[in-house]
């Protein structure tokens, strides 16, 4: 398999929704395939839309809003500004988030039509969740009918993150089963770097107290957990989450973050999930590494990159 990331685009600015930016990526993907007829298949390590609040952070949630955007949400048949504008309601509304709201949300036992209410409120917000996952269905689409054109037998997958970030990225494992052969999600639990979950926790952990006067380390971390669905057992300030995670964290977390995968993508053979040590970040100990390999081991996963 053959990983073309083209990050160098997307730190120049590059939007997804660019033209150029597809017609560059496939005429890559033919060339590759010209000069390495070994290849069995390709990986897009995204491109994927920020989940980041953290404002100078390269994957924040806010962005993009670019000409390629707003052309793209014309074609799609979205109403630009008015996504563009709920965005910034949101931003808005988590500085005014206090510590009896935190604890009234963390309270109350939540469901999924409790996010469609929420999402009725302002469907606005909704339609600009779905703009992302849309525009991430054709990008993949597109290079998955460039990969079968060349060769029918060449697999093409993509690595989201991990189940309880994926959605926030705009990839909804149900829809990519139709543009892939496989999945691949992110199984990286480090502190701080890119993409690991304990530091995408602090970073929101962080933001949020910064954001609003009188929220603890502790209720901003319950509050981030009860947003993603998930716990982080002895994490209890922003200090734990450099120190190793917990056997509780590899018994019960992991195997749900991987019960999501297996039920989202519909068949345990769609997903080969990324394992990594590091990004960037404090790489997690072999202890943790041990930890996480059986419990992968048990969740009834067959594979792994």
């Amino acid at each position: 398999f053959h990983d073309w990331g083209q990050f160098a685009w997307f730190a120049s600015g590059s939007c997804l929704n660019n033209p150029e930016q597809v017609r560059f990526g496939m005429a890559r993907t033919r060339d590759t395939f010209e000069h390495y007829p070994e290849t069995h298949g390709f990986v897009l390590d995204g491109p994927e839309y920020g989940y980041e609040i953290e404002a100078e952070h390269r994957s924040n949630v806010f962005r993009c809003f670019c000409e390629h955007c707003e052309n793209k949400a014309a074609a799609l048949g979205y109403d630009f500004y008015a996504m563009k504008a709920a965005a910034a309601r949101l931003k808005i509304y988590l500085h005014t988030l206090s510590p009896d709201v935190m604890r009234g949300f963390i309270a109350t036992q939540t469901g999924p039509f409790d996010a469609l209410d929420l999402f009725l409120q302002d469907a606005a917000l909704f339609d600009w969740l779905r703009f992302k996952t849309d525009c991430i269905q054709d990008y993949v689409g597109a290079f998955y009918r460039c990969v079968k054109e060349i060769d029918p037998r060449l697999q093409l997958a993509c690595g989201p993150r991990t189940s309880a970030f994926a959605p926030l990225t705009a990839y909804n494992f149900r829809r990519l089963n139709e543009v892939t052969d496989f999945i691949a999600p992110k199984l990286y639990f480090w502190q701080h770097g890119i993409d690991g979950l304990k530091g995408t926790v602090y970073r929101y952990a962080k933001t949020l107290m910064e954001w609003n006067d009188g929220v603890s380390e502790a209720l901003a971390l319950e509050f981030v957990f009860k947003v993603f669905g998930f716990s982080m057992p002895g994490v209890n300030s922003l200090e734990t989450l450099s120190e190793p995670l917990s056997p509780a964290f590899f018994r019960e977390t992991v195997p749900s973050e991987i019960a999501k995968m297996i039920y989202r993508a519909g068949d345990v053979k769609r997903l080969k999930p990324w394992v990594g040590l590091h990004h960037g970040g404090v790489r997690i100990s072999f202890s943790e590494l041990s930890l996480l390999l059986n419990s992968i081991a048990e969740s009834g996963l067959k594979s792994l990159i």
